[in-house]
């Protein structure tokens, strides 16, 4: 059966067991410790009926103050049997890893950083979405060598390929004269600035994704 009692120093309405009585608690507002007394009530009731009311009884003495030799001769005043010193999160109240742990394994919780770290499952990417996600720079790449072999190959029968248009000849003795209203040249070149500008495009393309970019993206299972 529980009584209630009140702190000495605050007034606060306590909650104890009855066999505690004559026991030392602690006050959980102000800290305060002071022993249990015996309800009134109770000792009302135990004593006869008597015509008169009884005299007023002197004030309780006022409860002795909270001293460090206190705590060390009643250490155990919520009578608490047993004590818990295992690590745990300050998050999740999990147990840690150990004494010297960072990351919570449960929460992701840091202990440094005061941070938690976003935990998610993904599926772990095959061989076959490796491929999938390389593809399109490895494509680029093909690319920019199909372009420089064009280079080469204009570079090398261009004057042929223009000789008898509307465009001009080149010289067919020794002392003949090339003619030509555009030389074959100033096509390549063309075609070189073109082709460079979009090797320039495709090798950025194929560097970051198989160089900076060369894991194919997660698929998240759950996210916590």
């Amino acid at each position: 059966m529980n009584i209630v009692v009140s702190c000495p120093e605050c007034e606060k309405k306590i909650r104890v067991p009855e066999e505690n009585i004559g026991k030392k608690v602690r006050c959980p507002a102000c800290s305060a410790v002071f022993a249990i007394k015996a309800p009134k009530t109770a000792a009302s009731a135990a004593a006869p009926a008597k015509p008169k009311p009884a005299p007023a009884s002197p004030p309780p003495p006022p409860p002795p103050a909270h001293t460090d030799d206190d705590e060390d001769n009643d250490a155990n005043p919520y009578g608490v049997t047993s004590e818990d010193l295992t690590p745990r999160c300050p998050h999740c109240a999990k147990e840690l890893d150990s004494e010297n742990a960072v990351i919570c394994l449960h929460c992701g919780y840091n202990l440094r950083s005061r941070v938690r770290t976003e935990q998610k499952a993904v599926y772990a990417p095959t061989a076959g979405d490796y491929f999938l996600h390389l593809l399109p720079g490895i494509i680029c790449v093909l690319v920019i060598i199909g372009l420089i072999v064009l280079d080469v190959i204009c570079y090398r029968n261009m004057e042929n390929w223009l000789d008898g248009s509307f465009l001009g000849n080149k010289a067919r003795t020794p002392g003949e004269k090339d003619e030509w209203i555009v030389r074959p040249s100033m096509f390549t070149l063309y075609i070189v600035l073109a082709t460079g500008f979009a090797s320039y495009k495709l090798g950025m393309f194929a560097f970051r994704r198989l160089v900076l970019n060369n894991r194919p993206p997660e698929v998240i299972l759950r996210s916590e």
